[in-house]
């Protein structure tokens, strides 16, 4: 991938760089090779750029990239509009970090509850329901 021209602009405002760049390539360009070629020109951290849209026109091998450079993570998260994969992702993470809590709890529950007292529990669970069923036969 080439790079052949770039545009910049300023936004002082949104705490950012709004660039456009040409680049000349076989096959359109993904979102990963697009953040590389602006992380390439402007020198700038990979977590602060968001790719806008990669565009072409009919027959001929030259992109334009649209994207935004913030001046930090924090002002590109709280401005920036999250694609759907994005969302879905940070879910996912979300869940498996859940879990792993969860069982981590389930683990010391486990540890502080000694082996002869599990036995005493299911004991106590049943003694209820044997009350209750001769309390019944008893108002008959």
């Amino acid at each position: 991938m080439k790079i052949i021209n770039s545009q910049e602009k300023q936004n002082l405002l949104l705490d950012r760089k709004e660039v456009r760049i040409d680049v000349e390539a076989d096959i359109t360009p993904s979102r990963f090779e697009c953040i590389n070629a602006v992380v390439e020109k402007f020198s700038c951290p990979k977590d602060v750029v968001n790719i806008i849209r990669v565009d072409s026109n009919f027959g001929t091998k030259v992109f334009t990239i649209v994207a935004d450079i913030y001046g930090s993570k924090e002002s590109k998260e709280s401005i920036a509009i999250k694609r759907k994969k994005e969302i879905q992702a940070e879910v996912k993470v979300n869940e498996e970090k859940k879990k792993i809590e969860e069982e981590k709890q389930a683990e010391k529950i486990a540890e502080e509850v000694p082996s002869d007292q599990v036995g005493l529990e299911e004991e106590i669970k049943e003694v209820p329901s044997e009350e209750v069923k001769e309390g019944k036969e008893n108002k008959e």
